[in-house]
């Protein structure tokens, strides 16, 4: 990008445009990734001192308050992203004061002004009639851009070229979906250019890719891999991001390993036996402890949080035998257990989450300090390939995958 693009601005500005994307009904709510990613890359080159960190964070969290409270809208979902990112990156490692001003692209500096564009001819599904048949849109029509899938585990330390043959073989699951072939994987960067760089996926670029990634120990860290990827069909920052991925791995310690994959509605996951299929393989290539598929809506009425979720996946290695809510079907698969919800509701997920809370079902965040890998078979067993004879999706009936009320 050069230098007509970017433009000098007071730090306390940012708090300026992300009020602005902040709210789903907001005209600027589609530009919400666009100021994510630049808020984000700014910490991350040193920009941002502790206190404007500190007061993005409040701003976000006051909205959310208020939008759990009175409605009327919800938090986009880049910016409660935005939240999570600013809260989990040591305090010690950003400048103490503040130093303005700070160089954003022009379109983010017309956003702080209220200067509003058309939203992108790649319009999302907001129903299931605009949903193409098979994406993400169509399957959760209550939250459709709100889906993601979580996988996580304990203490396990990994090498970059360790990681880089599960980096790979996502990469290709992934792409066995339907028209995904066409997409590529560029990564998830906030620098200020209006292309983004492709990312390898496979061999050794894609090992020094990743070694690239992993940062040393520190007072605040342990060594580990952390990095992201966007799949989209062109490089231009501006394209439709079809997923979003975001690899912590590597780490000796209990709880700072993870995968999130955050899906946009026009993701082809399929049908629900083919959407369980995929969380399995996601489950068998990182060999996880936990993995749910869930949606924002959902998960931001559910707490405390135990394995409830559309689908799940929990390894008994490292959580212990866990009880049955009412609501689901529980299969047992290698050294874990598959559980999948009766009917993929937010109504539905939360009277399960409250049923295995009283059951004495374990949290989700816990396990053991180190863990034990488990064995994920690649086949799946009778009852998961039918699924979509069970699973009743959320007010619908059509496509044959609801049974009859």
């Amino acid at each position: 990008m050069n230098g007509k693009d970017v433009v000098g601005v007071p730090a306390s500005a940012l708090g300026v445009a992300v009020a602005r994307v902040l709210e789903d009904t907001s005209p600027f709510a589609h530009e919400a990734g666009l100021v994510a990613e630049v808020v984000l890359g700014l910490r991350e080159a040193g920009y941002v001192s502790r206190s404007t960190s500190d007061d993005l964070s409040s701003l976000i969290y006051q909205r959310q308050m208020h939008s759990w409270h009175a409605g009327g809208f919800t938090v986009s979902e880049p910016i409660q992203d935005l939240k999570l990112e600013l809260d989990r990156f040591p305090v010690g490692d950003l400048p103490k004061d503040q130093v303005d001003p700070v160089e954003v692209p022009t379109r983010v500096r017309d956003i702080m002004k209220g200067i509003a564009v058309p939203v992108s001819r790649a319009k999302t599904p907001t129903s299931r009639q605009d949903a193409r048949p098979g994406t993400i849109g169509a399957l959760f029509p209550e939250d459709p851009e709100g889906v993601f899938i979580n996988l996580g585990w304990e203490g396990r330390q990994e090498s970059p070229a360790e990681i880089a043959p599960r980096f790979e073989a996502m990469f290709a699951h992934i792409r066995e979906l339907p028209w995904a072939y066409s997409f590529r994987w560029y990564q998830d960067t906030a620098r200020l250019q209006s292309n983004l760089d492709e990312v390898p996926s496979a061999g050794p670029e894609l090992a020094a890719w990743i070694e690239g990634a992993t940062e040393e120990a520190g007072e605040w860290r342990p060594t580990w891999s952390s990095a992201g990827v966007s799949l989209r069909a062109d490089p231009d920052m501006r394209s439709r991001e079809v997923a979003a991925i975001r690899v912590n791995a590597g780490a000796p310690i209990a709880s700072a390993n993870d995968v999130v994959l955050k899906l946009a509605s026009d993701f082809p996951i399929g049908t629900p036996a083919q959407a369980v299929r995929f969380l399995l393989g996601l489950v068998r290539i990182w060999q996880a402890d936990v993995a749910i598929l869930l949606t924002s809506k959902a998960v931001a009425l559910m707490s405390p949080s135990t394995h409830a979720a559309y689908a799940s996946w929990t390894s008994t290695l490292a959580r212990g035998t866990e009880p049955i809510g009412k609501g689901e079907t529980a299969v047992p698969f290698g050294d874990g257990t598959v559980w999948v919800a009766e009917e993929w509701s937010v109504d539905a997920l939360i009277a399960l989450n409250s049923d295995l809370v009283a059951a004495g079902a374990p949290r989700l965040a816990e396990g053991q300090p180190v863990q034990i890998l488990p064995h994920v078979p690649e086949d799946l067993p009778e009852k998961l390939l039918q699924v979509n004879t069970t699973v009743r999706l959320s007010h619908q009936h059509a496509d044959g995958l609801h049974r009859p009320e």
